[in-house]
């Protein structure tokens, strides 16, 4: 009988540390994962791996103003008890583009993986 083997992996970038640390501490770590993400995906490649991305939303978004253009209006966002879970207040402090916020947008990795044979994005 044949082995199987199951891949998913979260797509992220900072959006999954946001509450948990500074991006100052946890920026090469994400601009590392944006810079193996192509080898990754050679390597599905070279030998037929299939696999799942779940992606983060905003990793879409090729600017900070298309992502609020997704925004619910303010008076239907949820509320938090935690102001660290807001993800709508961090859009004030980084910058514009994936250019200028690689550790927030990636809109450029998500068509990579995209025309990967085998990969498929989830959310």
């Amino acid at each position: 009988m044949a082995g199987t083997l199951i891949v998913s992996l979260d797509f992220e970038l900072f959006w999954g540390m946001l509450d948990v640390c500074p991006l100052e501490k946890y920026q090469d770590h994400v601009l590392g994962g944006r810079k193996a993400i192509p080898e990754l995906l050679a390597l599905f490649r070279k030998y037929g791996i299939h696999a799942t991305w779940a992606t983060v939303g905003y990793l879409f978004a090729k600017s900070a103003q298309e992502a609020a253009s997704f925004f619910p209006e303010e008076s239907q966002r949820p509320t938090y008890d935690d102001p660290a879970l807001n993800s709508y207040a961090e859009f004030s402090k980084i910058g514009e583009t994936e250019a200028d916020a690689p550790c927030f947008f990636a809109p450029s990795l998500v068509d990579m993986v995209a025309k990967t044979p085998g990969q498929e994005i989830g959310s």
